[in-house]
């Protein structure tokens, strides 16, 4: 019979977590991602708000 090595299954282990940590990492990412483009097309209406009611007012 063959014996498993302890060190193969901590290094399986810690592939594993690397790779939980990595997913992790990237949906953090997108996540901040997704709120800078929610907050700069946010700002983009708020100055085209802003040009138009002085447009308007200077008319």
């Amino acid at each position: 019979m063959k014996k498993r090595d302890p060190k193969a299954y901590q290094n399986l282990q810690q592939r594993i977590s690397m790779k939980e940590l990595r997913e992790k990492k990237r949906q953090e990412s997108a996540e901040h991602d997704s709120h800078s483009m929610a907050t700069t097309i946010f700002v983009v209406v708020l100055i085209l708000v802003i040009i138009g009611a002085a447009i308007y007012l200077t008319t």
